[in-house]
């Protein structure tokens, strides 16, 4: 069992996998120094943010895409899926722009500056 799963069995816990690598490289480090010196790892991401990737660390099969897995892993945490993500599927997908480095001061200019709206 890995580190989700882990601390989400003994602990009700449940680390995004950034959170679990740090936690594995400081149980690493503890075990092969001895070093008891109290730590803290801080935990900034939510694992509903890496919702399929989480279910894998929690033994869980995989769900058929993301808005299943955050639904899925609401179930098996109990936790409520955060208010950013809670409706994303809903909402209308956003234009990404790719731009070469040496556009961007006019795609800025002519985009935000001139049309902010836009």
């Amino acid at each position: 069992m890995g580190i989700i799963g882990k601390y989400f069995k003994e602990y009700g816990y449940v680390f995004d996998p950034h959170t679990a690598v740090a936690v594995k490289v400081y149980e690493d480090y503890v075990r092969t120094t001895g070093d008891g010196t109290y730590s803290v790892i801080v935990s900034t991401a939510s694992p509903f943010k890496f919702a399929a990737s989480v279910l894998r660390g929690l033994g869980e099969e995989t769900a058929p895409d993301e808005w299943a897995a955050l639904r899925l892993l609401q179930a098996k945490t109990g936790w409520e899926i955060p208010l950013g993500l809670r409706d994303l599927q809903g909402r209308p997908v956003q234009e990404v722009l790719h731009a070469d480095p040496s556009d961007l001061e006019e795609i800025v200019t002519k985009r935000f500056l001139e049309h902010p709206a836009g």
